[in-house]
């Protein structure tokens, strides 16, 4: 299809300014999601302000076209096309001042551009790459930003989010940190104004703390495989209340903390709903032991549960239908087992990013 039409005598032409620029918007991948930075796909701004001069210039005063910016760590420069630094720069321009939905490889070219208006940001993915060096220190008032996630490997979060890392409207956090993070990351944030968090491959110890200070309604959990027994986690166990957690996910890496079934132990679900958990959780010895911790966490959760899905598990589904009686929906899998996001939500950290 050829789009440089001459519309100039076209009706379309003829039709406001207002009511392109929404057509236009129409056209992007559906906000928060990031169009294609770099090149022309059709899901690109770009590619509408290629059509003709009139749609250009609308396409240039439109800021919203302009608001999702995801950096893409394969760019390399090229002489037949700007940089993509050049490109940033452009489409922060054309956005004026609403706010923005950012994918932010550290250290791709563009980066800083995109770290100096996280007083725009509104939803948020950073990751900074293996071996990484100079860490960016993120701070300051971000007052609109709403999903924040953060991928990083082998830095002390302290390095990366500083005490003034100030979100107020903040309603999502999701973390992986590939086992390389502990105490500091209990101190980065306001946990207790999130809906939604997700924290992966993050240790007991931290796992606890941060949700004796968090009330989600929904929380994605991947506990690293460290040898923190539960003596190590805390000195005075106290229960975890979390009465508003609505649906709760459980996942073990690898190696399984010793201290994960006296954890499970502490929580307080009263408005539980949907749980989904690895069998690891349970203390295996034998099938007994199994059988009597499952029932025990029926009645410690304090819950009516509508979804039950246990992964790895060995005890049979009929065995888990006796434990829990009134559970609608309950399954199990000798492996991961299916996910429907319908069920369990959507937890893609990166998500963001279509282009």
């Amino acid at each position: 299809m050829n789009f440089h039409l001459d519309l100039d005598s076209s009706p379309v032409a003829q039709l406001p300014s207002e009511i392109v620029s929404e057509i236009f918007i129409h056209c992007l991948p559906l906000y928060p999601k990031c169009p294609p930075l770099l090149g022309t796909d059709s899901t690109s701004p770009t590619a509408l302000s290629q059509i003709c001069g009139l749609w250009r210039a609308i396409a240039h005063a439109t800021p919203q076209l302009w608001r999702g910016i995801a950096l893409n760590p394969e760019y390399t420069r090229s002489r037949t096309l700007d940089s993509q630094e050049d490109v940033v720069r452009d489409w922060l321009q054309r956005s004026g001042t609403v706010p923005l939905s950012v994918v932010i490889p550290v250290f791709t070219p563009g980066y800083k551009l995109l770290l100096a208006q996280r007083h725009r940001w509104q939803y948020a993915a950073i990751h900074v790459p293996d071996g990484a060096e100079r860490i960016p220190y993120l701070d300051g008032d971000m007052p609109v930003l709403l999903d924040f996630v953060m991928r990083h490997y082998d830095h002390d979060l302290r390095s990366l989010v500083g005490p003034r890392f100030d979100a107020p409207m903040l309603r999502m956090a999701a973390f992986d940190l590939q086992l390389n993070v502990y105490p500091a990351i209990t101190h980065a944030m306001n946990w207790g104004n999130l809906a939604r968090l997700a924290l992966k491959d993050v240790s007991l110890a931290s796992t606890y703390e941060i949700l004796k200070q968090s009330n989600p309604v929904a929380c994605n959990l991947r506990i690293s495989g460290t040898s923190e027994s539960w003596d190590d986690v805390v000195d005075a166990p106290s229960e975890v209340s979390l009465p508003r957690l609505h649906l709760l996910l459980l996942d073990v890496p690898g190696r399984i903390p010793d201290g994960l079934p006296q954890f499970l132990k502490t929580l307080r679900t009263p408005a539980l709903k949907r749980l989904r958990i690895d069998e690891d959780y349970f203390p295996r010895e034998t099938p007994d032991e199994t059988q009597r911790f499952a029932a025990g966490l029926a009645l410690s959760l304090g819950c009516d549960l509508e979804y039950l899905h246990v992964k790895y598990a060995k005890l049979s589904l009929e065995t888990y239908k006796a434990i829990f009686p009134g559970v609608e929906y309950l399954s199990t899998s000798a492996s991961g087992g299916p996910f429907d996001e319908a069920v369990w939500g959507h937890w893609d950290l990166f998500a963001l990013c279509v282009g």
